[in-house]
């Protein structure tokens, strides 16, 4: 679902709000480690399921990565795409953070600035 999204967030969106008074941050989501968009803010043209979906597997890789290697979970994972930026950010094991925007928003999670 594009463009109207009705997520199941209550209250939760408001708190992804703050993201958006981030330069550069052009919409926030809340998701499950299943890939399903628990709340969201911010430009609903995105499909912010599909991010979901996708983050919820580089997120499981990563971590599986991780372990494999004998270090610890990743703190985020960063995607430097051509038109835009994506960052995923655990919350716990149920849940992580997607921030999407232009490329600036990487040097928020290069800093260690992000949930700080």
């Amino acid at each position: 679902m594009t463009g109207q999204g009705s997520y199941r967030g209550q209250g939760t969106d408001a708190d992804l709000e703050s993201y958006l008074g981030i330069e550069g941050i052009s919409a926030a989501a809340l998701a499950s480690a299943d890939g399903l968009v628990v709340a969201a803010a911010g430009d609903r043209e995105l499909d912010l399921e599909a991010l979901a979906v996708h983050g919820a597997a580089a997120m499981s890789s990563a971590k599986g990565l991780a372990r494999d290697a004998g270090v610890k979970a990743p703190r985020f994972i960063t995607l430097d795409l051509v038109e835009r930026a994506v960052i995923l950010a655990p919350l716990s094991d149920e849940l992580f953070l997607i921030l999407t925007g232009g490329h600036r928003i990487l040097s928020l999670a290069a800093g260690g600035s992000l949930l700080a």
